[in-house]
């Protein structure tokens, strides 16, 4: 049937068995295809929200998530200040006619499935938990985007900076290493298979909720710090809502009141909420705390 609806078009337009062809060929979604850079992108996660930022102008975003204009979780928030943005709903999504779609699988609901149903370009990312993971994301995205060389430029900046740390930790004996422990308000602490956790290491510490046990995210009381006794508590905040409740863990007496005799190091959410090229200022703080 397709050899002979060639052989009928062809008879009208010179580039019609090409098209016919480029017709038959299966188009899969999360898979894009792009002849031209996409000129509407949506994104629905802030981690792809900073990504984003750093890679294209302004004037080829068509939305990105509310928390990208907010400072205590955004490292580009200035630069989000007049760009549409969404919850994530496909409802907000459908009408802008997107071309491509950046998401993540913790986008809400059933809003990735039902952009795709309506033959929309989603890109479904996975966010790493490495450094050479990240690499492999900003390239993938840079071809996506139409942006190759700025993902490059990424790139070597995020090396010059893991370099940069790396000298810092040039005398740190990584069989004896320092011990360190990630607190955040409501006590939460990021185990062994999560980004901070391979900041911290790369740091030259070693993390103490992996002794613990912790693989990914979990709750410490201010007792459980105290008695792990770490070299150094890193605080991950910001100076957002700093009378709530959550940050009592953070602001403990006994935690402040150790803190005189011990390293205590603030690193803001916004360097490493997210898995991005800003991560290595988080890295290289660290990485200076050594003597």
């Amino acid at each position: 049937m397709l050899k002979t609806a060639l052989k009928t078009t062809a008879l009208f337009h010179p580039y019609s068995v090409l098209f016919a062809l480029l017709l038959s060929a299966p188009l899969t979604y999360g898979t894009v295809v792009n002849y031209n850079k996409p000129v509407r992108i949506v994104s629905t996660n802030l981690c792809t929200d900073q990504l984003l930022l750093m890679l294209v102008g302004k004037d080829r975003i068509a939305s990105i998530t509310n928390l990208a204009k907010q400072p205590e979780y955004s490292y580009l928030w200035e630069k989000a200040q007049d760009i549409p943005t969404n919850v994530g709903l496909a409802e907000e999504i459908l009408p802008l006619q997107p071309d491509l779609i950046l998401t993540t699988e913790f986008s809400p609901g059933n809003a990735t499935a039902i952009l795709m149903n309506n033959k929309l370009p989603v890109e479904i990312v996975a966010l790493p938990d490495s450094f050479a993971g990240l690499e492999a994301l900003i390239s993938r995205l840079g071809e996506l985007l139409g942006e190759q060389e700025a993902a490059a430029g990424l790139i070597t900046s995020m090396r010059a900076d893991i370099d940069s740390a790396k000298v810092r930790i040039k005398n740190v004996d990584i069989s004896n290493r320092p011990t360190a422990l990630i607190y955040s308000p409501n006590g939460h602490t990021a185990g062994s298979n999560t980004f901070k956790n391979t900041i911290v290491t790369m740091a030259g510490y070693s993390n103490i909720a992996t002794d613990l046990g912790i693989e990914y995210y979990s709750n410490l009381s201010v007792e459980q710090v105290l008695l792990s006794k770490p070299d150094l508590v890193i605080v991950s905040e910001s100076d957002y809502n700093r009378d709530s409740l959550a940050h009592r863990y953070t602001d403990h007496p006994a935690l402040l009141k150790w803190q005189g005799h011990h390293g205590m190091l603030t690193i803001p959410d916004n360097q490493w909420l997210c898995v991005g090229p800003m991560s290595t200022e988080a890295l290289k703080t660290i990485a200076g705390t050594h003597k």
